[in-house]
């Protein structure tokens, strides 16, 4: 169990250091998990603040960097 705790925390770790902007919703397309840059990012485009759970739809309809994510994930 501890080791894969551990596995757990360095994957996290990976994705939070990272400059890339990540993020995973489920099939109702609401927030599971972002890291640090996907919240700068929607400040820096005033769309809000990042929330698990939130609905990613409005976001993907008004956010520039964000817009192909609407096309794509139909």
């Amino acid at each position: 169990m501890k080791e894969k705790q551990i596995l757990i925390h360095n994957k996290i770790e990976i994705v939070e250091d990272r400059d890339d902007v990540v993020w995973a919703m489920d099939s109702d397309y609401r927030l599971t998990a972002f890291n640090s840059a996907f919240e700068l990012r929607l400040r820096n485009e005033q769309l809000g603040d990042a929330k698990k759970g939130m609905d990613l739809r409005p976001i993907y309809e008004k956010g520039v960097f964000f817009s192909p994510c609407e096309q794509g994930c139909e």
